[in-house]
């Protein structure tokens, strides 16, 4: 079993979306992920985790329902569209690589950056995932 820490970064985005950390589990056998794979495990987890936040914040009298899984669709979307309600796994993980192939977020693992959707990439323990999420300079 090889456990994956999936974190979100977002760089230059002012009030960005915080997304919780997640833990991805991978069974030793499948030790060679796609990008692709890696997403959608990784956006699986975030919205099973944001949930879990939500509720727990409705329960104690939050005033911002669904926050959390606001968040995490908000990392993967850019302009008018930042505010759509947030989609099942499927239909995230792939606004997640459009995201990817658009350049709005580049992903990271083991310490280097994934760019092909079913590029191999061969996971170990303790690697961490990173999804950053990036912004154009202005005058630049």
């Amino acid at each position: 079993m090889v456990l994956l820490e999936v974190r979100s970064r977002a760089v230059g985005v002012p009030d960005g979306p915080t997304v919780p950390a997640v833990w991805l589990e991978v069974a030793a056998d499948e030790a060679v992920l796609t990008l692709r794979e890696i997403v959608g495990r990784a956006v699986e987890a975030q919205l099973a985790a944001a949930d879990a936040a939500d509720r727990e914040g409705s329960a104690s009298g939050s005033k911002t329902p669904r926050a959390a899984r606001s968040s995490v669709g908000a990392q993967f979307r850019s302009g008018p569209d930042r505010t759509e309600p947030v989609g099942g796994a499927a239909a995230e993980t792939e606004r997640a690589m459009a995201a990817i192939d658009r350049g709005l977020v580049a992903v990271f693992a083991g310490g280097r950056r994934l760019e092909s959707p079913d590029e191999p990439v061969a996971v170990r323990p303790g690697d961490r995932i990173t999804f950053l999420r990036v912004t154009a300079l202005v005058g630049g």
